[in-house]
């Protein structure tokens, strides 16, 4: 019983260790779909609008501080992706 308590703690602190690298992963991949789809639709309003519609259904943080998008956001921040579209 206590290896699979020091296994459940151990798989624990690591999962968290490694999580903002797996995140910075997922945040590139996002940016990736997000211009591919932009690039495909050519729709930049139409982008804009879902992604707002995004953030008022999922009750999101809009623009998180640098430390707490680092740590927990698998996706980039909404007004980050906004921006984005706007850009291109």
């Amino acid at each position: 019983m206590k290896l699979i308590v020091i296994l459940f703690l151990l798989y624990s602190f690591l999962s968290f260790i490694i999580m903002p690298v797996n995140n910075l992963i997922s945040r590139q991949f996002e940016k990736q779909a997000d211009r591919e789809a932009l690039e495909l639709t050519s729709d930049a309003e139409t982008q804009i609008k879902i992604l707002k519609n995004i953030a008022i259904s999922n009750l999101s943080n809009v623009k998180p501080g640098k430390v707490l998008e680092f740590i927990i956001f698998s996706h980039p921040p909404i007004l980050d992706r906004i921006n984005s579209a706007l850009d291109e």
